[in-house]
């Protein structure tokens, strides 16, 4: 799962028409140009959930390609030049396990509603893509013309299509459970108004927020920052002792590749694909 924030928790990526085309354009033109494959995403009005498979080891250049072009593309639509992303790296968690994945989705689905925005996932106006990650259908977005140059490298039009990968099982099984999910946490979301007395922001509320405010509760600072996420104990230790046996071997071929020699590099490595004296394990 790759999440990010605007910069000060900015509403920046607040829902309107031009805002949601632009990201639906970038999240597709990366994908594309990546061959990272999309499961599901959800943008908020300050920062945005994307979970993803990444079988050709190709994320770095994903995130670096739709994190750009996005904010490249809002800050001209805003009239801005300084940062739109928060200075920190993205968040990237791996998830390890089936019911892992369908954590994170049905947790990215649920933000609006929990955050007491609105109702139900589907009445939220920013881009999301529940809807087609239920019935399968793909998203043909055209090039916003507020940035992008008729004759620049960016195609007229692209597609999205939703990716379930084969080993997770069957598709149907899963949309079953993160629905079983979403009406859970809907349900606990409407308890807690009503005991609270209280409604959501709402569709229009949400549309009103100027994009230079910012949500007014405290935010924890230089709290941990996981980078696996497994609801299984023994999963969760055996993806540690992957990571960091990856680590090692990483580093040691690394020392022997500053040394002169050849060197075996583990499968995975990314920066150094390419360079003189560098083999990566397939």
């Amino acid at each position: 799962m790759v999440t990010r924030r605007c910069t000060q928790r900015a509403f920046l990526l607040r829902a309107d028409e031009v805002t949601n085309q632009t990201f639906l354009f970038c999240l597709a033109y990366a994908a594309q140009k990546t061959g990272v494959r999309v499961l599901y995403a959800m943008v908020m009005s300050n920062h945005h959930h994307a979970i993803v498979h990444d079988p050709g080891g190709r994320l770095p250049a994903f995130t670096q390609e739709l994190h750009s072009l996005t904010a490249r593309a809002l800050n001209a639509l805003r009239g801005r030049w300084e940062n739109f992303w928060a200075d920190e790296q993205p968040g990237q968690l791996e998830l390890v396990e089936v019911r892992d994945v369908l954590d994170k989705i049905s947790y990215a689905a649920a933000n609006p509603v929990t955050a007491q925005l609105v109702e139900h996932v589907e009445h939220w106006p920013g881009f999301h893509t529940t809807a087609e990650f239920f019935s399968g259908q793909e998203l043909c977005v055209e090039r916003p013309a507020h940035f992008f140059r008729e004759e620049g490298p960016t195609p007229e039009r692209v597609v999205l299509r939703l990716s379930w990968p084969e080993h997770l099982g069957p598709v149907e099984e899963a949309r079953k459970k993160v629905r079983k999910r979403l009406d859970d946490l809907e349900a606990l979301a409407r308890q807690q108004r009503v005991s609270e007395r209280r409604a959501v922001l709402g569709r229009a509320g949400v549309r009103r927020q100027d994009v230079r405010s910012r949500p007014n509760t405290w935010e924890p600072r230089r709290t941990l920052r996981p980078r696996i996420a497994a609801r299984n104990r023994w999963a969760r230790m055996e993806a540690l002792q992957r990571n960091r046996a990856f680590q090692e071997a990483y580093r040691a071929a690394l020392h022997q590749w500053l040394a002169g020699l050849p060197a075996l590099f583990p499968k995975g490595t990314y920066k150094l694909r390419g360079k003189p004296g560098v083999v990566i394990q397939e």
